[in-house]
């Protein structure tokens, strides 16, 4: 039986489910990793902890074994991945990590500044 779960495990469960359907597999834990921006035991902690409650099914010894079992109509829709050149595959759905301008972008604008700065007269 498919227990209730909080707004956190709501989000990994959106995450997986997502993932899964668009990538045509699951996510590695060092994928959850990137996108929650947490450390890898609270990754793992989390995968254990939803394994546990029965929201999803793993096969012991096999890397992006994660199954979702929680119908998904129970879960709320995740924002569509986005893939952009500064950040692999981040949303900002669910109050998730916002997407990251490139050090490119920011030197441009740097440099694009010092070009507008007022010119000191000549003498």
């Amino acid at each position: 039986m498919i227990s209730a779960f909080t707004d956190l495990q709501g989000q990994y469960l959106a995450y997986i489910a997502t993932y899964t359907k668009l990538h045509r597999r699951p996510p590695a834990e060092a994928d959850l990793q990137e996108y929650f921006r947490v450390s890898p035991p609270a990754v793992h902690r989390m995968i254990v902890v939803l394994t546990e409650r029965g929201l999803i099914r793993r096969r012991p010894g096999e890397p992006r074994s994660i199954e979702v079992l929680v119908p998904p109509d129970r879960l709320r829709p995740c924002a569509e991945l986005i893939k952009t050149p500064a950040t692999r595959y981040y949303v900002p759905a669910f109050g998730g990590p916002q997407v990251q301008r490139s050090s490119c972008r920011r030197a441009a604008v740097r440099d694009r500044t010092r070009t507008l700065a007022p010119q000191d007269p000549e003498p």
